[in-house]
């Protein structure tokens, strides 16, 4: 079943708001700091959120077939709202890192429902772009507003905006999200045969290839900033808030054109532009270069993203491979850093260049070829009486 034309904004919020710990991370970590958490126990509260956020995706696998969408994300948001609550009044640490544990899951099992109830929707491209979109808007009001929020409240008045946030999205979802009856069995052309399994697996291993790019770049690109171009710390600050314009002209294209070009096409731009933020940050001298830089990899990130989404929608008729996707997002994350991290010694960041150059081009390689042989197959298909 379709979701009606009405739908993405309800299902849009489920998605920020499931993602809205991880976008508003770096004001939260300086709040918890100033609230006199040490930066061991900081840095363990920000790894298990993420960590959590990515279990919560492959609970979704779970919970797809046996609850409707709407089901789903009205318990990610109860979840999510009774977590935070208890988060701003809990001061036991190992107490509070539970409760977050739990809000973690509760917030991917809402990203990844929102990401396989938009598949489902006409202009999924379309739709994606207006996601990340609002996900790049959400963080740069969030990094605006919410240190605001701290300096009255202490850093217990974070989690309570968030409390507020969940019950907006609560009240609106009980109104007006689509009754989609599972995430499994999405359409009516039935399961996935082995070519889509496989055609949907290639595309899955893109989209941790791309994000473990993301994840060794973005990771570093502070210290990049500090180190290779010689910044200071206020502006490597600024010059990555200008950046975050090149993510929002990123995601306002497909939300603006969806298919109407395909996708190989603003794939392979996407692609470009990755290539050559990563090749002019590795040459940076200035503040002027590592801005533009940074812009042209935060572009192409938003712009490719929703293209491999849609690549995935048109070829997955289960459901299980596009919940899946949401989880490695997080993943990749996980691995860019992890890859970097040893080569460092002997490398230095220019590591975080090497993995994030060769990620690009296996994550851009792998959705091309998938669009060509779909293609091909389609036509084989087509000829047959």
């Amino acid at each position: 079943m379709v979701a009606e034309p009405g739908a993405p904004p309800p299902i849009i919020l489920v998605g920020v708001v499931g993602a809205g710990m991880f976008l508003a991370m770096p004001v939260i970590a300086a709040a918890l700091t100033a609230s006199g958490l040490s930066d061991a126990e900081v840095g363990t509260f920000s790894s298990v959120q993420l960590a959590c956020v990515t279990a919560g995706c492959l609970v979704n696998l779970w919970l797809g077939p046996r609850m409707d969408a709407r089901r789903i994300a009205l318990l990610a948001l109860a979840v999510l709202l009774a977590m935070d609550l208890a988060s701003a009044w809990i001061s036991v640490h190992s107490l509070f890192i539970a409760v977050r544990a739990l809000a973690g899951v509760a917030g991917g099992v809402a990203i990844s429902i929102a990401t396989a109830t938009l598949a489902r929707t006409r202009a999924a491209d379309r739709n994606f772009g207006w996601f990340l979109f609002c996900q790049i808007a959400f963080q740069m009001l969030a990094t605006w507003q919410l240190p605001r929020v701290v300096a009255q409240f202490g850093a217990p008045g974070v989690f309570l905006a968030f409390v507020a946030l969940d019950t907006v999205a609560l009240l609106l979802i009980v109104r007006s999200f689509p009754s989609v009856a599972r995430t499994s069995g999405r359409t009516a052309a039935g399961r996935n045969t082995p070519r889509d399994w496989l055609y949907c697996a290639l595309v899955l291993l893109s989209i941790l290839c791309f994000f473990t790019a993301v994840g060794s770049f973005w990771t570093f690109v502070g210290r990049i900033g500090e180190q290779n171009v010689g910044l200071s710390a206020s502006a490597v600050g600024s010059g990555l808030s200008l950046a975050a314009f090149g993510g929002l002209a990123g995601a306002i294209l497909p939300a603006l054109l969806g298919a109407r070009f395909g996708r190989a096409l603003p794939i392979t731009l996407a692609a470009a532009a990755l290539f050559g933020g990563l090749q002019l940050m590795s040459r940076a001298a200035g503040l002027l270069e590592f801005v533009t830089a940074a812009a042209l990899f935060s572009f192409g990130w938003f712009l490719i993203y929703p293209y491999q989404l849609g690549v995935l929608s048109s070829l997955d008729k289960d459901g299980r491979p596009f919940i899946a996707s949401a989880a490695l997002t997080g993943a990749g994350l996980g691995i860019g850093p992890m890859i970097v991290v040893p080569l460092l010694p002997t490398k230095g960041l220019a590591a975080s260049f090497s993995v994030a150059l060769t990620s690009v081009i296996v994550s851009a390689v792998l959705v091309l070829l998938v669009i060509s042989a779909s293609r091909s197959s389609a036509r084989v298909r087509g000829s047959v009486p």
